[in-house]
């Protein structure tokens, strides 16, 4: 695990993409990443969002359903030096984009953004491409890292200190380790993925996306992680470490 005290929430997976990037960070469908091409993906992203005037401290959400657009727009984000403000599709995205004060959204998916200024994931991605130097910001353990809980009636604030210590717990209490596949997916609302993601990203571990199920690697056989899923020890996890 890459996770040390002090550090940005996103700094163990970029420290374990640059000591072994050719390891397997995301599997879909029709989707195998390694962490390599995965930090060019988030770093693109970031690009994009300093070339549209996203600057440290500012607010960026993202919408759309939880996938490897997700995955890709909340490491950029974070890279860039912002605040990941995800919103959960069940709910209408307008009138919390109002209330959080976001400076730009990403867009997952293929269809166009019904707010304004935003970009999809997509866009971003060809802008980013042609950023060059790009590399992550490395934000204070005081500094907001996403907001979590939110809605129309109000948000919680997450610090990367405190994200940070979330990852370390959800990491020992699910047993996570480099050679497991661990799926993000929206249990407990819209933070609950960012933070099953930067559990596995941090460990060296890959993410399943879009309709592939949670798993482990089947040598390993059923342990912690399934086994809290199915008894949702995952969400008394969140619950404990995203403020309500």
């Amino acid at each position: 695990m890459h996770a040390v005290a002090g550090e940005p929430l996103h700094q163990g997976f970029f420290t374990h993409a640059q000591g072994a990037p050719d390891d397997v960070a995301v599997v879909g469908p029709t989707t195998r990443w390694t962490y390599g091409q995965l930090r060019e993906q988030a770093l693109s992203v970031s690009g994009a969002l300093a070339v549209a005037g996203v600057r440290v401290g500012d607010r960026v959400a993202v919408v759309g359903p939880t996938g490897l657009d997700t995955v890709i727009a909340s490491l950029g984000i974070l890279a860039a030096g912002g605040v990941c403000v995800p919103i959960d599709t069940a709910d209408p995205a307008e009138p919390v984009l109002e209330h959080t004060g976001v400076r730009m959204a990403l867009f997952t998916g293929d269809g166009p953004p019904n707010w304004l200024p935003a970009l999809t994931v997509a866009e971003a991605l060809r802008i980013g491409a042609r950023a060059s130097g790009v590399t992550p910001v490395r934000s204070a353990p005081g500094d907001p890292a996403f907001l979590g809980s939110v809605d129309e009636s109000g948000y919680a604030v997450v610090t990367h200190a405190a994200a940070h210590d979330a990852v370390v717990e959800l990491t020992a209490r699910l047993g996570v380790h480099g050679d497991d596949r661990i799926g993000v997916f929206s249990a407990v609302g819209a933070a609950a993925p960012i933070l099953m993601m930067l559990v596995a990203l941090t460990a060296g571990a890959g993410i399943v996306v879009a309709d592939d199920a949670p798993r482990r690697n089947p040598e390993r056989g059923m342990n912690g992680f399934a086994l809290a899923v199915r008894h949702r020890e995952a969400v008394a996890a969140l619950d404990t470490a995203v403020p309500s």
